[in-house]
């Protein structure tokens, strides 16, 4: 698995300067909407089950667990909907499509990509992973709340990749295109613990 995945990376880098476009992973947008369709059902069974529920504070808050989750499976279907999330990957930069909006960001403005785990939470988070990258465009209270996690942005997506193989083709791609005439420059990313900056 490993050894295909780590082959996935090597054709897509062989596609350089492209342009080449990955869509977002499916199976997490399938997973996010199996949890809000859950969570939603559970807030129904709560409002009209026989559970002898009668505060209108404990009502409310099944609505609003109705409303909130419910939006999040929206969230997820509007994802799963063709051509609603891809990165695209050229010479010059990338660019990432979320919920049919676009962001381009040039490769001379970020750092190498690198794979942050929290090694110091709790049992339960020890396996969130992220991948993150220097932006030298973004500033302010939210890029300082990212750059907890080794980078200031950060990728919404894998695009069908695992963590580490997405930041293997972020880098590489990246290197070789500041590198002069394309040459290949090989790079390894690190995985990054939270609080240490990403290399």
């Amino acid at each position: 698995m490993l050894a295909a995945r780590a082959r996935k990376v090597d054709a897509l880098l062989s596609r350089f300067p492209g342009p080449v476009t990955l869509a977002v992973g499916r199976a997490r947008w399938l997973g996010a909407l199996a949890i809000a369709v859950a969570f939603v059902l559970i807030c129904i069974f709560i409002l009209c089950g026989d559970l002898g529920i009668d505060d209108e504070w404990d009502r409310s808050i099944a609505w609003a667990g109705i409303v909130f989750f419910g939006l999040c499976g929206l969230g997820a279907v509007v994802m799963l909907l063709p051509a609603s999330g891809s990165l695209t990957l050229d010479a010059d930069g990338f660019e990432t499509r979320h919920m049919f909006r676009n962001a381009r960001t040039p490769w001379r403005q970020v750092s190498e990509f690198s794979v942050t785990e929290d090694d110091e939470g709790e049992e339960w988070f020890r396996s969130s992973r992220v991948v993150v990258y220097d932006d030298a465009r973004l500033k302010g209270t939210i890029a300082e709340t990212v750059s907890m996690l080794g980078g200031n942005a950060i990728m919404l997506d894998t695009y069908g990749l695992s963590h580490q193989n997405l930041a293997a083709l972020m880098t590489q791609w990246r290197a070789r295109a500041l590198a002069p005439n394309g040459q290949h420059v090989p790079t390894v990313p690190a995985v990054a613990n939270v609080g240490q900056p990403a290399p």
